[in-house]
């Protein structure tokens, strides 16, 4: 799930992400439904990529379409340049344990989310919080801040992930 406490991602002029929740198969499979505005009018619409096919409903009509194989979110978890490799950017990085969760505060570059935003504001921190369970999986980031030229200050972006390991399939939409 990424989710914004305050304000919204901006992906294009006129087009902003609020809140998106999905499942992802490694290594290329990924389905997700998301929302947010585009002109200031609301709009929902999913997503399926299967390898090198990424299917989309289109907000207007409802109908799936193939879209560019640039639209496919995999890429943010993506180990190489995804969020484990974005939170190995961490500065002044400090953790506290209580119980089985570990908990990471600290400054990200903003740059560092460059795989999930594309464009982001140079040399600019970020505040990031992370939380790790008993078996080291990042389990929820909130990242504090304005990341991209497009978007306000006092952003607030909140990813959990959660069901790890557990059974399901992604189809192509039918």
């Amino acid at each position: 799930l990424i989710g914004h406490e305050s304000g919204a991602t901006p992906l294009m002029p006129n087009l902003n992400l609020e809140e998106a929740s999905g499942q992802v198969i490694r290594p290329d499979k990924i389905t997700t439904d998301f929302s947010g505005t585009f002109g200031g009018y609301a709009f929902k619409s999913s997503l399926v990529s299967l390898g090198d096919t990424t299917y989309m409903t289109n907000p207007l009509t409802g109908l799936w379409e193939e879209v560019p194989t640039e639209l496919n979110p995999y890429q943010f978890f993506n180990p190489q340049a995804g969020i484990a490799a974005m939170m190995s950017q961490v500065v002044e990085a400090r953790m506290v344990q209580k119980g089985g969760v570990y908990r990471i505060t600290g400054m990200l570059p903003a740059q560092a989310l460059g795989p999930l935003l594309g464009t982001t504001v140079e040399d600019s921190l970020i505040s990031v919080e992370i939380e790790i369970d008993a078996e080291f999986r990042i389990v929820e980031a909130v990242l504090d801040g304005r990341a991209t030229p497009n978007e306000p200050d006092g952003t607030v972006r909140v990813i959990r992930l959660s069901q790890f390991n557990e059974p399901f399939e992604i189809q192509p939409p039918t």
